[in-house]
């Protein structure tokens, strides 16, 4: 008599891949459930929370000790792959909002900010996804405002004005 079991003889949880095909099929009613128990339960809620709040911490220790040794950090998402847009009857290369940043030294929060607040003249570029796009000529019409002034406030009313007469300069309609 063989001690071998076969694959019915043993528990489902402990067959290859079980778990990973479980929640393949069960992954919108798990997901429900969690939405629903953090919308209508409060120390859940705050649980989840405070675990969001510990991982970030703890990211943030990582990229510290990784910035501190030298080492290379890889932060947020990155900038996307180019997009192709129409100016003036040509193709040009256009740019997420990261790889805007990277390119002006700031951050994304900062241009959302200037988006928001309307210091920025809204983009007339959006690839499929949505999101926003800015093409090569753009971002160094953009830089250049910035870097001329230093610090961006939101009294500087010419900010706007200047951004928007260099795109309109370059044939991008906005």
């Amino acid at each position: 008599m063989s001690e071998e079991k076969s694959e019915q003889d043993v528990a489902p949880s402990r067959q290859p891949g079980y778990f990973k095909d479980y929640y393949a099929r069960k992954r919108r009613d798990i997901l429900d459930k969690r939405r629903e128990r953090y919308k209508n339960d409060p120390e859940y809620r705050e649980q989840v929370k405070a675990q969001a709040r510990a991982y970030r911490a703890k990211k943030a220790i990582e990229r510290d000790k990784a910035l501190a040794n030298g080492e290379p950090v890889k932060m947020g998402g990155g900038p996307r792959r180019p997009v192709d847009v129409w100016v003036n009857g040509m193709v040009q290369r256009a740019w997420t909002v990261g790889h805007v940043a990277q390119r002006i030294n700031r951050s994304v929060a900062f241009i959302n900010h200037l988006t928001k607040s309307e210091m920025l003249p809204p983009t007339p570029f959006r690839s499929q996804r949505g999101d926003r796009l800015w093409t090569d000529a753009m971002i160094l019409a953009f830089k250049s405002a910035v870097h001329k002034r230093g610090e961006v406030s939101q009294k500087d009313e010419t900010f706007h004005t200047e951004v928007l007469e260099e795109w309109r300069a370059q044939g991008v309609s906005v």
